[in-house]
């Protein structure tokens, strides 16, 4: 809308909302009264229809100055566009299924289709009806009764216009066919397709404005007023009775267009009219030839449950230029490109070519969640090198879009990215993910839109095995991962291209390769080969010291990257459970082999206090939960080496946290706690975080390696993932996740509960979180959800930076679109001459004395929209102040409106004050246009003037007494007193029965308030689950 600056939406709540592209928000919004059932945008103004389910066709504009949506007095009620079916104020009226502005007269004409079959022509200018197609044969005979009673004058009749069609459609009973779906089918506007409810799609022809040509073959004076014939019927599944509704319709040129309608060209794409037992299938059609021939059609594979479609032309194309391919939208959420050249060219070849039929393809760009299977968080400073460097090379990145299967050109562009918001950034995030073909994937996660920086691939090994592990060096940028074969890849950051040779790393001895051209960004430094099985955990010093490995068979290696050295390889005595998760922290030694915790430094910022005698420690669990801490420089036990738990469960997670410890306590599932007093006091000391499927808890670190547990919390439901944070005020806490959709937030040292929750409270919708992969930094969570969906959460309440809208792409460009404007403005704003035929003198001089009919240009739009030529049907709440008469006119009875006609009561007239005879008769004032029924008499100028002022029709000045009797008070007249007791009598009665009328209205009130109740609470219930899942 508005040149595409303006995008049009409308909710299930009836709301229509206007977004603006250029500032990402909502516009303007209004609330409409009744249920929306069509709505069109006319392309190149501010304005679209809105039609409902009572069948009137309004006209909203966009104000740019206040960017609001006015509601227009133009409308169009069903009961003028179908006369003779609909009745004004009638409670039946058909709803409004479709609204196509015509082709070639998009300002002045549009096309309405109805819910009971019927597709109307209406000029705006004119304000009638130009043509009606479809309906069954009682409608049209309606139809044609209601036009024979007016004015206008029919060139052809319904009988001409269904002659020599017969065979194409008969109404095979007398049920309503109700259209689900319309689109135009020429280039022209002369040809309409309509898909119905029972599978069937009819093409329909309809008048059009003369051309430039001077042809008026298609105009409404050569065509039936009222047709029940279609120019063509298509049934995708013959001989089925039981088929799917037409759900949606789309046509496309084909680049050679005919004028005539017999002889069609271009697809049609379809979805439905196929046999429900059939596999549902995008059906493409050819509308190339005769109407007598058969068309070919081609079944288009989905990806899945069809959500919608849209067909895209080649940049700068027209409506006669070929689709450069059709764009399918499936659930959940994947979108495919048909090629529109590969499917022409399947129309058209002989059966003994071979036409390649990959003219599938998908989008050219990838989620980071769409083959990932393994994923990690990092926060990096934007002064690091890591961010420096990624940046950098990402900003020069420009990925080529590919070309379709037969040449044609990506036919998609736009987006631009919104660089303002990332100006004051400190800290960026950083989302790694591990493809299950190898590789990773290094991914800018702190705005919304999800930028790839770089791909990183080893280049000495092709390895295609799936990553399972990956650790990266916030501050060198070194980079690891793992994969199930058991390799681990090592990398470094550089910002130049260059020959880096790859050493290969084999028990304690290695062996250099040769030199490989590496790019710029990352380069891959060394290959470890000691592992046999899948890698499991890696980890990386703050310092790029160390780098630990475990697998699956409990093997752990520790190396030393800048020496890419072996230091230590092998596993613990007696344990072979998988490692679940390895941590460094860098400590100062007291005595050897001994740990001091109070003096430990912080393990978040891997900075000790003194540089002096501090060594690297390493911290593993195994999958059974067993906790051992071993020197970092060559893997000896610190301490008397693996504590096993006292109730083994799967480990989850295993991070060091600085707080402020307590006396040992248990807490049982119940929430009571046991606890034994300790002669410790609070103090500040480094502990382990352990999180298990089935208990947490926190383990001090003494000088003999692990200590004993300060608190354990069993827990009421399986844990599926677990991690720690830290806040600004260096208060720690511990986020839980459950197989059954819960969350946590628990306070630490002391496990206490501070936020219960689920995903369908945060998120609105599902998440199961036994398919999902997790990770976090600085209380950042991110939820890869089954590869379909990716999610952000922050545990702090008073992060804001997830939900900035500044970071989102811009995807309208102001200059284009300015450019745009300034184009359609010019074109519009052109009004195009009627053309005349070839004449001789008489008629170049009758021309030039007539004046000229010229198409209303969209700046007449305004004036046109202005006038109110029909009163939108109201439906009014009943009231005994609003009374209908005989023509469903709604009327206000006054006592004042009312007359008494003494002579029809059977009393006799009193003469007044004056000794003229009394005419008094019962009217209710009344001012309409409305032409009176039969046999009610239209009184004249004379006798109102005589009834008004007396027999000789002169305006006089009466008496008091003369009023007095006009309305009943003279004294004498005691029969006209009593005349004007039986009308009140009258009027009691009239009451009562509106009240009655009232009171029914109470009670269908009720049973409208009885009836949402139950909607409500079937929203309830169907409100976890998903659109795709009905």
């Amino acid at each position: 809308m508005n040149y595409g600056r303006q995008l049009v939406n409308v909710t299930t709540q009836n709301d229509i909302e206007v977004w603006n592209l250029g500032k990402l928000e909502v516009a303007s919004s209004v609330k409409w009264e009744h249920d929306i059932t069509a709505i069109a945008v006319l392309q190149g103004t501010n304005y679209m229809y809105v039609g409902d389910d009572v069948g009137t066709v309004s006209v909203l504009q966009l104000d740019e100055s206040s960017n609001e949506l006015i509601k227009l007095p133009y409308c169009i009620p069903a009961y003028v566009t179908l006369g003779g079916l609909v009745k004004s104020g009638s409670h039946c009226a058909p709803s409004v299924v479709g609204i196509l502005p015509q082709l070639n007269a998009a300002f002045s004409r549009l096309v309405i289709a109805y819910g009971n079959g019927l597709l109307v022509l209406w000029d705006l200018n004119e304000t009638k009806v130009l043509a009606i197609r479809g309906g069954i044969e009682s409608q049209r005979k309606r139809l044609a009764g209601h036009e024979q009673n007016s004015d206008r004058r029919r060139t052809s009749t319904e009988k001409s216009g269904d002659s020599g069609s017969k065979s194409e459609v008969e109404d095979e009973d007398d049920e309503e066919r109700e259209i689900c779906s319309i689109c135009w089918a020429c280039q022209n506007g002369s040809v309409v397709a309509a898909g119905y409810v029972d599978g069937d799609v009819l093409l329909w022809t309809i008048p059009s404005p003369a051309n430039e040509g001077g042809s008026s073959d298609l105009t409404e004076s050569n065509l039936p007023f009222i047709s029940g014939a279609p120019l063509r019927k298509i049934d995708l599944a013959p001989g089925k009775s039981m088929k799917m509704p037409v759900i949606l319709l789309k046509w496309c040129a084909s680049g050679k267009g005919g004028k005539d309608p017999k002889d069609l060209t271009g697809q049609l794409f379809v979805y439905g009219g196929s046999d429900l037992n059939a596999t549902p299938a995008l059906t493409a059609l050819s509308l190339h030839g005769e109407v007598s021939e058969k068309l070919k059609q081609l079944e288009l594979p989905l990806q899945g449950p069809f959500a919608d479609a849209v067909t895209l032309s080649r940049p700068g194309g027209t409506l006669s230029t070929r689709v450069a391919g059709i764009l399918v939208l499936t659930s959940p959420g994947l979108l495919h490109m048909y090629d529109g050249a590969g499917i022409v060219a399947r129309f058209f070849s002989s059966p003994e070519e071979s036409v390649n039929q990959a003219f599938l393809q998908t989008l050219p760009w990838e989620t980071p969640f769409k083959d990932a299977v393994v994923s990690q968080l990092f926060m990096v400073s934007t002064d690091s090198l890591t961010a420096k460097v990624l940046l950098q090379l990402s900003s020069g990145n420009k990925y080529p879009l590919p070309t379709l299967g037969f040449g044609t050109k990506w036919p998609i562009t736009g987006g631009i990215e919104n660089t303002s918001s990332n100006a004051n950034m400190k800290q960026r995030l950083l989302l790694v993910t591990g493809r299950n073909r190898g590789g990773i994937q290094v991914w800018d996660a702190f705005t919304p839109p999800m930028k790839l920086l770089c791909i990183v691939n080893s280049q000495t090994t092709k390895s295609l095995s799936p990553v399972s592990a990956i650790a990266l060096c916030e501050r060198s940028g070194l980079l690891a991962y793992g994969d199930q074969e058991g390799k681990v890849f090592i990398f470094k950051l550089s910002t130049e291209a260059q020959e880096v040779p790859c050493k290969i790393i084999s028990d304690t001895s290695g062996c250099i390769g040769e030199p490989v051209n590496c790019a710029a960004g990352y380069q891959c430094i060394a290959e470890l080969r000691t592992h046999q099985a899948a890698i499991t955990s890696i980890t990386i010093s703050s310092d790029s010291g160390r780098l630990a490995v475990g697998d699956k068979n409990g093997m752990i290696s520790i190396l030393d990257p800048a020496n890419l050295s072996l230091l230590f390889s092998g596993c613990w005595p007696g344990y072979s459970s998988c490692i679940a998760r390895l941590r460094f922290s860098t400590t100062l030694v007291q005595e050897e082999n001994a740990v001091d915790s109070s003096a430990s430094a912080d393990p978040n910022s891997g900075e000790p206090k003194s540089s002096a005698n501090a060594i690297t420690v390493l911290y593993a669990v195994n999958e059974e939960a067993t906790v051992a801490v071993m020197n970092g420089s060559n893997g000896d036990f610190i301490g008397p080496g693996p504590k096993q738990p006292v109730t083994p469960s799967q480990a989850l997670c295993l991070d060091l946290v600085d707080v402020s410890t307590t006396a040992p306590s248990v807490e049982g599932t119940a929430g009571q706690e046991s606890s034994t007093q300790s002669s410790d006091a609070h103090h500040r000391s480094s502990c382990i975080f352990l999180g298990t499927r089935d208990w947490i808890q926190i383990v001090s670190i003494s000088s003999q390696g692990i200590g004993n547990s300060v608190r354990e919390v069993k827990l009421e439901r399986p844990c599926c993932w677990a991690s720690t944070f830290e806040t600004s005020n260096h208060a720690f806490g511990a986020v839980l996740v459950y197989q059954s959709g819960h969350l946590e937030i628990r306070s630490l040292p002391d496990l206490r509960i501070l936020v219960e929750t689920t995903f369908a409270q945060c998120l609105g919708w599902e998440i199961e979180p036994s398919h999902a992969i997790f990770s976090s930094a600085n209380a950042r969570i991110t939820a890869i959800n089954e590869g379909r969906e990716l999610v952000h959460l922050s545990v702090l309440a008073e992060d804001t930076d997830l939900s900035m809208p500044d970071s989102l792409p811009r995807i309208f460009d102001k200059d284009l679109g300015a450019a745009a404007a300034a184009a359609m403005k010019y074109t519009t704003s052109l009004p195009r001459k009627k053309p005349a035929a070839s004449q001789g003198l008489l008629g170049v001089i009758k021309s030039t004395l007539e004046p000229e009919n010229a198409v209303h240009p969209a700046d007449q739009l305004s004036k046109l929209f202005s006038s109110q030529p029909f009163t939108a049907p109201v439906n009014q709440p009943s009231d005994l102040s609003v009374k209908t008469d005989s023509l469903g006119i709604d009327v206000d009875l006054e006592i004042d409106d009312i007359l008494i006609d003494l002579g029809e009561m059977g009393v006799s007239s009193s003469p007044s004050a004056s000794g003229e005879p009394s005419t008094n008769k019962i009217v209710l004032h009344r001012v309409t246009e409305t032409t009176p029924p039969k046999g009610k008499e239209v009184m004249s100028e004379e006798t109102t003037r005589s009834q008004l002022f007396g027999d000789d029709g002169k305006p006089r000045q009466r008496t008091t007494d003369e009023i007095k009797a006009r309305y009943g008070y003279a004294p004498k007249a005691v029969d006209a007193t009593n005349a004007a007791a039986m009308a009140r009598d009258k009027l009691m009665e009239r009451g009562e029965k509106l009240q009655s009328l009232n009171d029914k209205t109470e009670e269908m009130t009720l049973g409208a308030e009885n009836f949402a109740s139950l909607a409500e609470q079937l929203a309830k219930k169907y409100e976890k689950r998903k659109w795709w899942e009905f």
